[in-house]
């Protein structure tokens, strides 16, 4: 490992901890600078982040815009016999009055490593001296800055010192554990996504910045397969249309996986006699089985499902109940397995 590498890994940070790194980084009155590889939430936890904070989103790709949206338009002003910037409508001034039902404003310079020089150029001031041309910034509005790495291959720039040496850098990780049950299970993804992540682990997240011709696998690319296959039974034809969305090998591999379910134990089988019903003895048809049940749970079901649940290890366990409705996990029933699981992980 180079020392560089070493170094990265000081200040790299789990999804699972990153909103509250930024808090802590804003409510100090700094600029986090948000790094990762492409594809990894980077702009969807900042938008989570406003949401909690009661802050309204302004997202700004740099690379959209000209300079003159952060320095302002040049105008005389006869008065005074000099020329002025005049601030475009872009940014909340020191006299713009708060946003109805929020406590300020989240300002976003999203794809900053993407932007060309004059860009990153014209943002200084607005990141160092907290101004837009001759105004200033509100002091309700919280500055964060998001790109790819300038290794990943993905048109990145250097963003230069003087940025560099003014904001707190932070390399957002990848928590594979942590995305299937606080994004994928949370945001009802396809259910045979989640089983198949479950079992294999590494396919999450592997991009490679050598490899430029061909779709890769993310955390945002799986989202986009999520969306491609919810809802549909037979996959018949789709294999092109996931080959072109994640990683063609892992493509292949998850549309294998995706046949296990027609070979599953039946969930009437499990409903007649969930104390006996046979438990898979291998882990890719067990976690197939546990997210196709977390799918077709229902109120009339839960009882019987859940005792067949606990038959099973924990971490089993814990992905049926994250895929459960809110709706059901209340139910008693569900509700004496959380509490299961809850001192397990706890002794």
């Amino acid at each position: 490992m180079s020392k560089t590498t070493d170094l990265t890994a000081l200040f790299t940070v789990s999804p699972k901890d990153i909103k509250r790194s930024l808090g802590l980084i804003m409510e100090a009155g700094l600029v986090p600078f948000v790094r990762s590889s492409p594809g990894r939430g980077k702009s969807a936890i900042a938008r989570q982040l406003a949401d909690e904070l009661d802050l309204e989103l302004i997202d700004i790709r740099l690379s959209m815009y000209e300079s003159y949206d952060f320095n302002g338009l040049p105008f005389p002003n006869l008065e005074v016999g000099l020329t002025q910037f005049l601030p475009v409508d872009l940014f909340p001034l020191d006299t713009t009055p708060l946003p109805e039902g929020k406590r300020g404003w989240f300002i976003l310079l999203d794809e900053f490593t993407h932007a060309e020089p004059e860009m990153i150029r014209a943002s200084y001031k607005l990141v160092l001296d907290r101004m837009v041309g001759m105004r200033h910034l509100h002091s309700n509005a919280f500055i964060m800055l998001a790109g790819n790495g300038i290794d990943d291959n993905a048109l990145a720039n250097n963003v230069g010192t003087a940025i560099n040496n003014r904001v707190t850098h932070i390399t957002l990780g990848s928590d594979v554990d942590f995305w299937l049950t606080d994004v994928a299970a949370k945001f009802g993804y396809d259910y045979r996504i989640i089983g198949y992540l479950s079992a294999n682990k590494n396919d999450l997240n592997d991009f490679d910045p050598e490899n430029d011709d061909h779709a890769f696998c993310s955390e945002r690319s799986w989202e986009f397969v999520s969306k491609l296959i919810k809802g549909v039974d037979n996959l018949s034809g789709y294999s092109p249309l996931v080959a072109g969305t994640i990683t063609p090998g892992v493509a292949a591999s998850f549309m294998q996986f995706c046949e296990i379910y027609k070979n599953l134990v039946h969930i009437n089988d499990v409903i007649k006699d969930p104390e006996n019903c046979p438990i898979p003895t291998d882990s890719a048809t067990r976690w197939a089985l546990v997210t196709h049940l977390a799918n077709a749970c229902t109120e009339d079901n839960l009882t019987e499902l859940c005792a067949y649940m606990d038959r099973f290890v924990l971490q089993y366990t814990m992905i049926f109940l994250r895929m459960l409705d809110h709706s059901l996990l209340v139910k008693p029933t569900a509700s004496k397995l959380l509490s299961r699981v809850g001192r397990a992980i706890n002794t």
